[in-house]
């Protein structure tokens, strides 16, 4: 009896820390989003904690990580889910997600890969990790040799700054995912179409998911983050040169609930006026050539048309 009891225990415990779906990205790409409509569903539970990641790590004790991020009681019939977007980028990542959960299902949200880049940058100027030289930057994150080096760096925020290119490559990045998933296991939505038809959108995300397709969501015509490159409030440089500040900043902003974290981080920034097209024409101009195949590989992979 004790043997039987202690059997089924075991197969409630690994119920409970199933994954069922999970969004890989991409980066300020509409994930916040994604999970925020996703979370209102009566049939859905998402993660604590988003940006959370695990499978880009070798040594991860998974049900110690589910247990910290999944509530615990989980009612019959409710799919389990997380969004973290650094996985599309991460080397190595899609076959740990595959071995762990081989029937996972993915969600991929892609942004137009200019815009992407742009937005990426902004967010490294706002932290302080670029300076205010597009042009410059974009001629080095296109350098031949620096594409190949950052294409294999490990998604980590010191890496972000050398990365704003390569992690738009999207149709490279998914190929690591079609080696090891079949293609039905992996749905590929566009941040446009979140944006512009946000019902059509969360109805093909409801079927991937075997759930009703007909579900709306009420927040689904919300904008949950705005882009920009400075901050409300910030620390003066002399300050932020002192010894240990940084990391105690960090330290703090670690220790916030998410929630109450991502609002004060989405209150503090000035939203920009420009999509800094016709600030940088030429630098633009050369993303646009650097990302024109993108477009037709989503076709060819995924039947989508984007309109980038």
């Amino acid at each position: 009896m004790a043997a039987a009891e202690s059997f089924l225990q075991a197969t409630v415990f690994m119920q409970q820390n199933e994954l069922d779906f999970l969004i890989i990205g991409a980066q300020e790409g509409g994930t916040t989003a994604l999970h925020e409509i996703l979370a209102t569903h009566p049939q859905i539970q998402m993660a604590i904690g988003k940006e959370r990641t695990f499978f880009d790590r070798d040594d991860g004790d998974w049900d110690q990580f589910a247990d910290e991020v999944f509530e615990k009681d989980r009612p019959a019939g409710v799919l389990i889910g997380k969004a973290t977007p650094q996985y599309i980028s991460a080397p190595g990542v899609a076959p740990r997600i595959r071995a762990m959960f081989p029937d996972v299902r993915l969600i991929a949200i892609l942004r137009n890969p200019v815009a992407r880049t742009f937005s990426h940058y902004r967010m490294c100027v706002r932290r302080g990790m670029l300076d205010d030289n597009f042009d410059a930057h974009v001629d080095r994150w296109l350098n031949r040799e620096e594409l190949i080096r950052a294409r294999e760096l490990p998604h980590e925020d010191a890496n972000e700054a050398d990365c704003c290119v390569v992690w738009s490559e999207y149709s490279r990045m998914l190929d690591r995912y079609l080696a090891v998933f079949p293609k039905e296991s992996l749905l590929v939505v566009l941040t446009e179409d979140l944006e512009g038809h946000p019902d059509e959108t969360i109805s093909k995300i409801m079927t991937h998911l075997g759930l009703d397709p007909a579900w709306r969501s009420e927040i689904a015509h919300q904008k949950f983050h705005v882009g920009g490159d400075k901050k409300k409030v910030s620390l003066p440089p002399v300050l932020k040169a002192l010894p240990g500040v940084k990391t105690s900043l960090r330290w703090f902003f670690s220790r916030l609930p998410p929630k109450l974290a991502y609002m004060y981080q989405m209150w503090n920034i000035v939203p920009s006026k420009s999509d800094g097209a016709e600030q940088y024409p030429e630098a633009f101009r050369k993303l646009q050539a650097h990302f024109s195949s993108e477009g037709r590989d989503l076709q060819e992979r995924f039947g989508i048309t984007p309109n980038w």
